[in-house]
């Protein structure tokens, strides 16, 4: 994961990396980053096939599903 621009997430959230596979209709985690002074450069694990990627807001640590409402979402 490559970013610049991002602000720091508040209360100690991290972003999370979420990617969907064509037969799935479950977001699956990817890993979660935070960025330093707006910009992330940080290994994740998407998997071989992939249909949309999603980034959110979460706790520490991660989730098993998006808690909020994701900031970015593709299809690719």
């Amino acid at each position: 994961m490559v970013g610049t621009g991002l602000p720091d997430p508040a209360g100690g959230k991290v972003y999370e990396l979420w990617y969907r596979t064509g037969a799935s209709p479950r977001m699956q985690p990817a890993g979660t980053f935070s960025p330093r002074d707006g910009t992330v450069v940080s290994k994740v694990d998407v998997g071989t096939s992939f249909d949309r990627l999603a980034v959110s807001v979460e706790p520490s640590g991660g989730s098993e599903q998006p808690t909020t409402t994701p900031i970015y979402i593709v299809s690719v």
